[in-house]
């Protein structure tokens, strides 16, 4: 009896993390030297796909994961930004 109720409880847990919504609160873009450092910042982790398309495009493939309304963008120190 205690068994089924635990399981019942891991059920009815996981149930409920698989329903809650997973954004993308802010993006942050950092330069260090010459490089530059992008942070994605969400509210849990989200799995990534990177592609690299030209030697200075790459491509990332967020799932489970969607945009908030108000989603910040942070320069830090980044003079010129070309959209």
């Amino acid at each position: 009896m205690l068994k089924n109720l635990i399981l019942i409880l891991f059920l009815l847990i996981g149930l409920s993390v698989e329903a809650a919504e997973n954004y993308l609160n802010s993006i942050v873009l950092e330069k260090k030297d010459s490089d530059i450092s992008i942070i994605l910042r969400s509210d849990s982790v989200a799995r990534l796909k990177r592609e690299i398309e030209d030697s200075n495009k790459i491509v990332l493939i967020l799932k489970g994961i969607k945009q908030s309304p108000d989603i910040n963008t942070i320069y830090k120190n980044i003079n010129n930004v070309a959209v």
